[in-house]
């Protein structure tokens, strides 16, 4: 039976999805009118420190890293790098609305909030977001 606790989960999950592609859309159209591609700290957009990939999708927020890889924290500062306005994460199990892990370029972004699997995931090498929200 869903409630309408449910339902405010999974319009979090939605709204937090929506708001990250939207951003991440405009993080790779920024990239690719400035010519950015590989390059870090793309000056005028968010703090001026997110770095991106050759297909102009962000990495990460420190040093010179234009891959994920399997690196949990460089999801969590893309996260906070991209989002004007951002839920609170960590890579840790617990302590804040959403958790980010890390597994062959894909950032998962486990809503912490309920004990649903509710998620979404970002693939840094196509820029595909999908969610998981039963």
């Amino acid at each position: 039976m869903l409630t309408l606790s449910d339902s405010a989960h999974r319009a979090a999950v939605a709204g937090t999805a929506g708001a990250f592609s939207s951003a991440l859309r405009i993080a790779n159209v920024t990239c690719h009118v400035r010519n950015w591609a590989g390059r870090d700290n793309l000056p005028g957009y968010g703090n001026g420190d997110v770095d991106f990939n050759t297909a102009c999708f962000p990495t990460d927020t420190t040093g010179d890293a234009n891959v994920i890889g399997n690196n949990a924290p460089r999801c969590a500062r893309v996260w906070n790098g991209i989002l004007a306005v951002a839920p609170t994460i960590t890579t840790g199990a617990a302590g804040a609305n959403y958790r980010a892990r890390a597994r062959s370029n894909v950032c998962t972004y486990q809503y912490l909030k309920d004990s649903a699997a509710r998620q979404f995931t970002y693939n840094s090498l196509s820029g595909l977001i999908v969610v998981t929200s039963p």
